[in-house]
């Protein structure tokens, strides 16, 4: 069967074009295992490509979540569980960006971290708690 390209499909990807006889629903070149055991994949490629640039916004959001639990933990190993205000600054945690903000039975807040809880117990304490991670 000789292969014809009069219906000019190609890659999405890197423009090779794919044959009439190749199913209409392939849009992109088949994967290939390379002889050093990697694959190439246009459809993967083309993909990636496309989510980078849609998720560039969230990975600051992942990053500075990240970053804040970090600081939480040092915070409570080096300070202990219960902190003023001036504990948490001088840590670099910002409290107006928690994952979940809510407000416990004393009327004070908690402000909900991916591991990490900071729970106001009065207008000077704050009492930070673990939890499973928050997916």
């Amino acid at each position: 069967m000789v292969n014809t390209y009069k219906n000019n499909r190609k890659c999405q990807n890197c423009s090779t074009p794919i044959s009439d006889q190749t199913h209409a629903l392939r849009k992109s070149c088949p994967r290939k295992r390379m002889p050093d055991g990697s694959v190439l994949s246009c459809k993967d490629d083309f993909h990636s490509a496309k989510n980078k640039k849609e998720n560039r916004s969230y990975r600051k959001l992942i990053a500075h979540h990240k970053s804040m639990d970090k600081k939480i933990y040092y915070l409570l190993r080096n300070i202990g569980e219960t902190v003023i205000l001036e504990d948490i600054n001088r840590y670099g945690i910002i409290l107006k960006r928690p994952i979940e903000l809510s407000k416990n039975e004393n009327g004070g807040f908690i402000y909900t971290y991916m591991q990490y809880s900071i729970i106001q117990l009065n207008n000077k304490q704050y009492k930070i708690t673990k939890h499973d991670p928050v997916y």
